[in-house]
């Protein structure tokens, strides 16, 4: 893979990292509150159902950061080898 398509690839990756992150943040502060409203008993129901999703998806942005993290630090110490 040439520099140009691997750099366009990260900036896509960064871009999706962003928006999944703004999606979590959304759906911790807006959809929690909403969800969690006594006035309508079965859209309270998907209180728990949005913060299994929130685990979820905060978990797999962790393991995302975890493995761009240290995939840079391996292609760095082999570009200095």
């Amino acid at each position: 893979m040439s520099g140009v398509q691997k750099g366009a690839f990260q900036v896509w990756r960064v871009l999706r990292l962003i928006g999944i992150t703004f999606a979590l943040a959304v759906m911790a502060e807006v959809l929690q509150h909403l969800f969690a409203l006594p006035k309508h008993p079965r859209v309270a129901g998907l209180h728990a159902l949005d913060s299994v999703s929130i685990l979820a998806l905060s978990a797999w942005l962790a393991h995302e950061a975890w493995r761009g993290s240290s995939a840079a630090g391996r292609s760095s110490s082999t570009a200095d080898a």
